[in-house]
Order: C-alpha cells, then sequence, then structure tokens
C-alpha cells in the first residue's frame, strides 16, 4: 500500500472499491504521493488530461481514499452531455413551477453530494453564464436552486476535470478566468500513455488479469513481441484504448501467451465495423422486457462495458441511457441469446433501418428534455405531433407512459421550434447541439 513516505510500489488502491491506478514510471509515481497529500484535504482539484487517461479513476481515489468517503456520496457530472438549461436544474435543484415540467422540488447534485464529492467532468465544455454560478458555490459555499430566492449552505468538494486546455479556453475568452484559477488550487497533468510508455507492460498484464477474471478466460500473458508492438503504439485513446484491444483480443484467444498477431488493434472482422453492420439504440428498461435478458440494473451496469451508450443527461443518468446494439455486442446482454425475443431482436438490428438516421447529423432529445428546452414547443402533444409530422426516428424509453427518444436531425430541427420573431436562432441553436453531439458520435462510435 503506498503511504505518504513510501511510494515506491506500482499500484494505488481505490478504497472501498476494486479499482486501481497502475504506473510505476517517475511521474506516476509522484502522482500517487500527491493524491495522498489531497485526499483528506477540501482542496478544490483540477484534473488535466487527454480523453482515456483515466481522470475519473483519479476522481475517485480522492474521494475514496479520504475522509469524506464516510461523510457523502461521489457524485459525477459530466458538463458536455447535458444541454447548459438542464445542467443549471441538475446542479442546483430547483423548485416546484420554476420552469415547464418542474413538477416537483429537486436537491440538485451539490444538495445531494453535501459533506462528498463533486466530480465535474469536462468542465471544459460548461457554458460561460453557468460558470459564473458554479464559481459562487465554489466562493461562498452556497447554491441557489433554480426559481428560489434562498440559497443554502452545502459543504462540497468540487473535483473539475478536462481534457483541454483551459488557459487557452481563457485566453480564447470561452472559459472564465477567475474560475480557472479558483479551480487549479491543486491542478493534476495526467500524462498520456505515450509519454509512459515503461508503464505498459505493466497496464497490459493487470488488464489480462482483470479480463481473466471477467471470461473465466486463462490467458498467461504476452509474448515479448507482443509487449513491444503495444510499447510502441501511439495509443491515442490512451488507457481506454489499451483495455478495449487487450479485451478484444482475448475474446480470441482465452488461453496461454497472446503473440503480436493475436493483438486485434482493429476489429476488421466482416460486418463489425458500425458504418456497414446494423445498429439499433434501444434503452435497458426496453432490453430488459426481452425473454433471456438480464436485469435492467445489470444491463446498465454492463453496457458502458459491452457497448457504445450515450446518456440523455436528465435526471438519474443511467436511467436515460441509450445503448447502440450491433451483432458483436448485443448476446452480451442476454442469460440466453436462442430465444426467440432475442433472435427477434438481431433481426431487427439487422434490418439496418437506424444505419439510414446515421448517415446525416442526429441527436437524441428526451420527451423532457425537449419540454425543457428554451428553443422548442413547451408542449408534449405538441411535441409528439411534430415527431409524427418530420417522421423522425422516434425509440421508447420504457420509463413511464410519455418516455420517448426523438432522434432529430438538422432537417427535422425545425419542426419542433415555435412560430415566432426568435425562430431562427432557436432553430441554428438545436442544430448546433445536433452538429455538436454527432461530432461525438462518429469519433467515439463510428470512428470517423
Amino acid at each position: 500500500m503506498i503511504t505518504l513516505d513510501n511510494y515506491i510500489e506500482p499500484e494505488y488502491r481505490i478504497r472501498g472499491t476494486e479499482k486501481t491506478i497502475v504506473g510505476r514510471t517517475t511521474g506516476m509515481l509522484q502522482l500517487f504521493h500527491y493524491l495522498n497529500r489531497l485526499a483528506n484535504l477540501p482542496t478544490t482539484v483540477l484534473l488535466q488530461g487527454e480523453t482515456g487517461t483515466g481522470k475519473e479513476l483519479f476522481a475517485r481515489a480522492l474521494h475514496y481514499n479520504g475522509t469524506r468517503s464516510t461523510t457523502g456520496p461521489f457524485v459525477v457530472v459530466n458538463c458536455a452531455q447535458i444541454p447548459s438549461e438542464l445542467l443549471e436544474s441538475i446542479l442546483f435543484g430547483h423548485v416546484k413551477g420554476a420552469f415547464t415540467g418542474a413538477i416537483k422540488d429537486a436537491r440538485g447534485v451539490f444538495r445531494t453530494a453535501d459533506r462528498g464529492t463533486v466530480l465535474l467532468d469536462e468542465i471544459g465544455d460548461m457554458s460561460f453564464p453557468l460558470q459564473a454560478k458554479i464559481l459562487r458555490t465554489l466562493q461562498e459555499g452556497e447554491v441557489q436552486p433554480v426559481g428560489a430566492a434562498r440559497v443554502e449552505k452545502v459543504d462540497v468538494r468540487v473535483v473539475a476535470a478536462t481534457n483541454k486546455d483551459l488557459r487557452k479556453e481563457v485566453e480564447a475568452g470561452r472559459f472564465r478566468e477567475d474560475l480557472y484559477y479558483r479551480l487549479s488550487v491543486a491542478p493534476i497533468q495526467i500524462p498520456p500513455l505515450r509519454e509512459r510508455r515503461e508503464d505498459i507492460p505493466l497496464l497490459a498484464e493487470y488488464i489480462m488479469n482483470r479480463v481473466n477474471l471477467k471470461y473465466a478466460a486463462a490467458a498467461t500473458g504476452f509474448s515479448r513481441q507482443a509487449l513491444e508492438a503495444l510499447s510502441q503504439r501511439e495509443w491515442h485513446g490512451n488507457i481506454r484504448e489499451l483495455e478495449n484491444v487487450i479485451e478484444r483480443s482475448l475474446i480470441f484467444r482465452r488461453e496461454g501467451k497472446l503473440t503480436e498477431d493475436e493483438l486485434l488493434f482493429d476489429f476488421d472482422l466482416p460486418g463489425s465495423s458500425p458504418q456497414d453492420a446494423g445498429v439499433l439504440p434501444i434503452s435497458p428498461m426496453m432490453l430488459k422486457r426481452k425473454e433471456g435478458s438480464f436485469h435492467d440494473h445489470f444491463i446498465r451496469k454492463r453496457a458502458p462495458e459491452k457497448a457504445y451508450t450515450e446518456l440523455l443527461g436528465l435526471g438519474d443518468q443511467r436511467r436515460n441511457m441509450i445503448i447502440y446494439l450491433t451483432p458483436d455486442n448485443w448476446s452480451f446482454f442476454f442469460k440466453d441469446p436462442q430465444t426467440e425475443d432475442a433472435q427477434a431482436l438481431l433481426r431487427e438490428i439487422e434490418k439496418r433501418e437506424f444505419n439510414k438516421v446515421m448517415e446525416t447529423p442526429f441527436r437524441f432529445y428526451s420527451g423532457s428534455e425537449l419540454l425543457a428546452h428554451e428553443a422548442t414547443y413547451a408542449s408534449y402533444r405538441r411535441l409528439m405531433e411534430a415527431a409524427k409530422e418530420a417522421q423522425v426516428y422516434d425509440l421508447i424509453l420504457g420509463l413511464g407512459a410519455t418516455s420517448h427518444a426523438l432522434a432529430l436531425t438538422e432537417a427535422t430541427a425545425p419542426y419542433f421550434v415555435p412560430y415566432g420573431q426568435d425562430q431562427d436562432r432557436s432553430v441554428e441553436q438545436l442544430r448546433t447541439e445536433i452538429r455538436t453531439s454527432y461530432q461525438r458520435f462518429k469519433r467515439e462510435f463510428l470512428r470517423k
């Protein structure tokens, strides 16, 4: 176990979890030492690093290895996935009647996480007006729910994470300078994998051991040539990409040593590419109703590991998850993939109806998101009429009688905007959100 005075072990264990940060380079050992110094302090921490470097893991270490693990929860909010007008309500809460759809009071993340830790992931994507409200919370330790006249004190440790250079964002006028300095009291720069190549063999062995447990496999290690190939790769996706390559390779090589030829850096099996294979979006609640499937709680836990997932970003994020099924991953969600329901689902995937939607920019919005959106109709009936008129892809979430997710495109966005003097601005706002979301979808799922 790493302590303040002795931090030479290559693993930093996160108490109360099965998670571990692995590394033995000088830079990583110094970060382990830094984590120990910060864990029991209320200091705001700014985690910076490329996508896939493990920023959330570092945030969890700060919480669970400190005293706040016994006094409050650890809550993660992804600022990039949630529209700014909803993010304010999610963070600060709201009172009943504050806006259309606010049928009861909501505590918000900061009050829910009182005496705990909040991770503001991708804070570099937070809107400028909302940054000012975050600054006040950090300075004064208080929050004001949307629509409320009062403020409430909170005791929350804030950890912020971003893959952007916030100094450049400040210079470009996209990020508040005062908030940047408030966040970076204790900055941690997590190095990309290509700058810690000595750690790759250690990480590879650690990942292999985890995958062995997951699949009851018996792989015993890597050949020398395989480790050299892993160590020489650039790893633009960092540890996340390394994990995917090793897990993918062990699906086909479940025992013995993994050789260089058996490393599947790119999944080139026939029909496996999302551009070519069928894709079907589905919610965990609808998936769990299929005969032979796992329970929805298990599906929600398993989905991020087995399939590309998207969060609609409203309320309980996991309950608003969309899972993108393909011929390669659908069976992971079934105890018995041979049931009629399971096979019918595979046939739906192979129809490739959703592939037509993926050809142009699109973004899924839940009905509740659209109701609360400043640019769209405030009537659920009118929204569904617009969906029917525009013939948008309508996904049933299964969370209630009116729980739909609608795939809006740049072409269909005008159908959802009321006539008026701000119509053009509102349509462009929706289209901007659609393009931004689609760029992430292309990069992470279509790999373009």
